[in-house]
């Protein structure tokens, strides 16, 4: 008769060190066993035991101990579940977590299979979103060992985590993606400020949506936050960011840390840190073909635009990991592929105006002799922003003044009359005349200036 038994058994398992007892003593295996139980209030009965059992256990590796344990969790997970097994599932859920949370246990639910269960959990069914919360928070503690992250991706888990936050939550509220959403953050006065038309009303549409991830403490928030975070530990080594490339999760990620939540600090680190390591990756890749590859990805998925939100913030961290991404990418084998999109040239004329334009002025200079990337930067000013950077580029380095007199001469060939003339009229011009009588290192680019305009 196992329900008097499972009553006195949950009794037990809330006082002080009894989960731990009950756990040392083997308590888990028929606990388990009974999860499959053919009546229905045992099953629920023998759910909130281990529930309770994986919440309270302060022994992370004697709750993997038994392998036999593992698995038969593992398989319910991967199981269909109804209504009437919800109960069940959350508690299936909750000991995969609370396995995830210890380094021992952890590695224990990877030997088992653990991780491919988890995504597919996460990619082929529509648990309720504190479950979802729950099933990342679990991935999330699984990615902290090197290993395990390698076996993360692998398995598809940054398909999934996309896949759940940022295409089945909105879904779920009937609307397209959480593109259409404004800040929702407190920006705007601490109003939700949805931007689509036609998604509103009852109790699903745009403004439901911005109103759940406004709440901190709301799932739908958690879940977007921990997927974001989630794709930051993925991209740790080379590979990973590699496939957060290809994976085209960044066109998700990143509208979510500079626009959705702009004003989230969190957010905002994680997003300039995951393009850090993307540039990285695309700087040192073994081939130019897949450097060009991946740099051209990342422009393609909004990167530098991003770059430059990230370089105007007043978040130190997120401006030192851009400026690593911009000079990582302007140190790529060859970019000129990823930066003469019109959107690409528009951000980096943006970033001449921010406090480190360096890098943006290196990759000006890569695109500069292309006619219509030329084209393009001329009609956004970008001539007489950087004739107005060349005095304290002279002051910076040399190789820095070289790259932006040498970008100022490009764009000069390819300018109208009418703009050579006015150029020609800019008080940094002086300093270009000054330079090409000097022996500075960056003379001969101040006489490849005056080429240009024919002096």
């Amino acid at each position: 008769a196992p329900r008097p038994a499972l009553v006195v058994v949950a009794n037990l398992a809330c006082q002080r060190g009894a989960a731990d007892a009950i756990v040392a003593r083997g308590g888990l295996r028929p606990l388990v066993a009974l999860l499959r139980a053919p009546r229905h209030d045992i099953r629920n009965e023998a759910a909130g035991v281990v529930a309770e059992l994986a919440r309270r256990a302060r022994d992370r590796t004697a709750l993997g101990a038994d392998g036999a344990v593992v698995r038969a969790v593992l398989a319910l997970l991967a199981g269909e579940f109804t209504d009437r097994e919800a109960a069940v599932e959350a508690a299936a859920v909750g000991f995969v977590a609370a396995l995830a949370a210890g380094p021992a246990a952890a590695a224990a639910l990877i030997e088992h299979g653990g991780v491919t269960t988890l995504c597919a959990k996460l990619r082929d069914q529509s648990p309720p979103l504190e479950m979802v919360a729950k099933l990342l928070r679990a991935i999330l503690a699984l990615a902290a060992a090197p290993a395990a992250r390698a076996a993360l991706v692998a398995a598809g888990a940054l398909d999934a985590v996309a896949a759940c936050a940022f295409a089945e939550l909105p879904a779920r509220y009937g609307v397209v993606s959480l593109s259409v959403l404004g800040p929702v953050d407190g920006a705007a006065g601490g109003t939700p400020a949805p931007r689509g038309g036609g998604e509103g009303g009852g109790a699903g549409g745009a403004a439901a949506l911005a109103a759940a991830l406004a709440d901190p403490h709301a799932a739908p928030r958690r879940v977007v936050v921990t997927a974001v975070e989630v794709v930051d530990a993925l991209s740790q080594d080379a590979e990973g960011a590699a496939a957060v490339v290809d994976a085209r999760v960044l066109p998700h990620v990143l509208p979510v840390a500079t626009v959705t939540f702009r004003r989230d600090r969190r957010l905002g680190r994680a997003s300039a840190h995951i393009i850090r390591r993307c540039a990285l990756a695309a700087r040192d890749q073994p081939s130019e073909a897949a450097s060009r590859r991946l740099a051209h990805a990342l422009a393609s998925q909004g990167a530098i635009a991003a770059l430059g939100h990230h370089l105007g913030s007043s978040d130190l961290d997120s401006q030192s990991s851009s400026a690593h991404a911009l000079a990582a990418l302007s140190d790529a084998r060859d970019v000129t592929a990823a930066l003469t999109r019109p959107a690409v040239l528009t951000s980096l004329v943006a970033l001449l105006h921010l406090p480190e334009p360096e890098a943006a002025c290196r990759l000006i200079a890569c695109v500069a002799d292309k006619p219509r990337a030329a084209r393009v930067l001329l009609d956004g000013g970008a001539a007489a922003s950087l004739l107005g950077l060349l005095g304290p580029a002279l002051g910076r380095s040399a190789r820095y003044a070289v790259d932006l007199l040498n970008a100022v001469q490009r764009l000069l060939e390819a300018a109208t009359p009418a703009e050579r003339d006015a150029a020609a009229r800019h008080g940094g011009l002086r300093v270009v005349r000054r330079v090409a009588n000097t022996d500075h290192p960056a003379r001969a680019a101040a006489k490849g200036v005056l080429r240009a305009l024919k002096e």
